[in-house]
């Protein structure tokens, strides 16, 4: 047992002779790399006392007086940190790091004021990192010398705006800062609507320093209006104080400029950035908090502007959204046809819309007049868009997706003017649901159709009618009905004969001009004999009156 105690102690001994040897010899080899610092110094000392011993025979160098001056600084802490150097060797590492520090951080110091003197760039900048630190405001920053410095460097003619902008896009904030400072000066000179367009597209990227100066520059060389231009640029982080304070100075100045930013032209640049929900919420945000700044009308232009605006990306991701055919007015339709879209439309225009389930056989005409409504509604600028009960289910794989999506449907389109066209309206009654749940994809939307919040025209056989006036006996008065019957014979060949006059040649550099019918009334009344034929119990339907309206592919 005190064997064994004897061989750990000595162990133990071992352990700490070898890390005391390990110690000092790092603290031996610092301070040999002291010392060979230390000769480095005091060979550059020895050159700054013979430079000075020249200049006292040209008076005209003062330059050499100031190195003279900082010559005898630089000895004294030579002085010290050899002195140090020898209690680093004694004594170990401690005083060895110690001494280490304080003499790097006393050459750096003079070879930056040195290299801040002959006009270097990077030494302003290093010069300026500790004041940008400890500064409140932008607004502090052109109070430091060093940045005038560097302004007035940028600034000349050495520099492009395009490596001024280099600069601005950097990672150094003082080097940003002091760009955009030197293009503002430019700006006031001369301005440069490359510069502001610039400036518009990267400012959203900028920490808050540069953000100031970004915001001068812009209103130097902005010839033009910019407030609606950069408002339709900004994230979120725009309405929080400090970033918000600098966008209501700038504001300001523009105003007072004789610049007025209109609601037609916010709108118009939010359009053609395509902005989502989230993007709208802030920006509607931003332009209440800019109210003092902004005309007056403006935040309630745009919020009404927003409320009728349709989010047409959103339809397309599970539907189709109808283009306007200009072609196509429906000249060729039974003038039935025209009177019964006047009904369906006078009931979308109530005072609580309603919606409407046009019932008939396949071929009747049911999607004619839904194209016949669509087009009177697209001339006033509503949105007509197309989705079936499987489009809506399209990509719902959890419970709750199927809610989630109808409330996100009823918040972007209900109450705007957009008509949803369902196609096989009764599947929508099977729709969504599941084991755990019988509420199904019509339940879901009965309570906002009846509301008027959603307005639709569902397409609904004539078979599938009475099962689901029997299944779900309130639509009889959310929805009103609308039977399509089928046209007659003779009704059939006039449409027929409509459709044929209407028919024109085409020749190149000439345009559409009319000519005679490319189908006579012989070949007519076989081909409408041959359809009773072959489709018989079905409704003779011409080409083209029934088909399928066009519609955008999806993205």
């Amino acid at each position: 047992m005190i064997e064994a105690g004897l061989l750990i102690f000595s162990v133990l001994c071992a352990a700490a002779l070898c890390l005391a040897l390990f110690r000092f010899g790092s603290a031996s080899e610092r301070g040999r790399q002291l010392e060979r610092e230390l000769a480095a110094l005091r060979e550059q000392l020895e050159a700054e006392r013979v430079r000075a011993t020249k200049s006292t025979t040209q008076p005209e160098l003062s330059g050499g007086q100031k190195s003279v001056s900082g010559g005898g600084g630089a000895s004294a802490e030579g002085e010290r940190l050899a002195a140090e150097s020898n209690d680093v060797v004694a004594s170990g590492e401690t005083h060895a790091k110690g001494a280490g520090v304080e003499g790097a951080a006393g050459v750096s110091a003079d070879a930056l004021t040195a290299a801040a003197d002959a006009g270097d760039l990077n030494a302003l900048a290093w010069g300026m990192e500790d004041y940008l630190n400890r500064s409140a405001h932008p607004k502090e920053l052109p109070a430091h010398g060093d940045f005038e410095k560097a302004v007035a460097l940028l600034a000349g003619e050495a520099y492009s705006n395009a490596e001024l902008m280099g600069y601005a896009h950097g990672t150094s904030v003082v080097l940003a800062c002091v760009a955009f400072e030197a293009l503002a000066r430019r700006g006031l000179a001369q301005r440069d609507e490359g510069v502001a367009a610039q400036i518009v597209s990267c400012v959203n990227g900028l920490y808050h320093w540069p953000r100031y100066f970004a915001l001068r520059a812009l209103d130097a060389n902005a010839g033009g209006p910019v407030v609606a231009r950069l408002l339709a640029t900004l994230g979120p982080d725009w309405t929080e104080y400090f970033p918000l304070s600098m966008l209501r100075e700038f504001v300001a100045r523009r105003a007072a400029a004789g610049e007025e930013v209109t609601a037609e032209e916010l709108t118009g640049h939010v359009a053609r950035a395509g902005f989502g929900g989230e993007q709208l919420d802030s920006l509607t945000r931003l332009v209440e908090e800019l109210a003092g700044a902004l005309p007056a009308s403006l935040a309630a232009d745009f919020k009404r502007w927003r409320a009728e605006r349709v989010d047409v990306e959103f339809l397309k991701s599970f539907g189709r959204v109808w283009e306007t055919d200009e072609e196509e007015d429906g000249g060729a339709q039974p003038a039935e046809v025209a009177g019964r879209a006047a009904e369906l439309e006078a009931a979308l225009r109530r005072e609580t819309p309603r919606s409407s389930m046009l019932v008939g056989e396949s071929g009747v005409g049911k999607t004619s007049l839904v194209r016949a409504l669509a087009r009177r509604l697209q001339k006033e600028g509503w949105t007509v868009f197309e989705a079936s009960a499987a489009d809506v289910l399209s990509g719902q794989q959890y419970i709750g997706q199927l809610e989630g999506r109808v409330q996100t449907l009823v918040r972007q389109i209900g109450g705007r003017r957009v008509l949803w066209v369902a196609p096989n309206f009764h599947e929508t009654l099977w729709a969504g649901r599941h084991q755990y749940s019988p509420v199904g994809l019509l339940d879901l939307l009965l309570p906002h159709v009846e509301s008027g919040a959603l307005r639709v025209v569902g397409e609904v056989p004539a078979g599938a009618y009475e099962n689901l006036m029997r299944l779900r006996p309130k639509l009889r008065t959310a929805m009103q009905t609308c039977h399509v019957p089928p046209l007659g014979d003779a009704e059939t060949l006039e449409l027929g004969r409509r459709w044929a006059a209407r028919r024109v040649v085409k020749k190149d550099g000439e345009g559409a001009i009319p000519s005679s019918p490319r189908i006579g009334e012989e070949t007519l009344r076989e081909a409408f004999q041959l359809a009773k034929q072959y489709r018989a119990g079905q409704s003779f339907v011409l080409p083209g009156s029934d088909s399928p309206p066009p519609a955008r592919r999806r993205r």
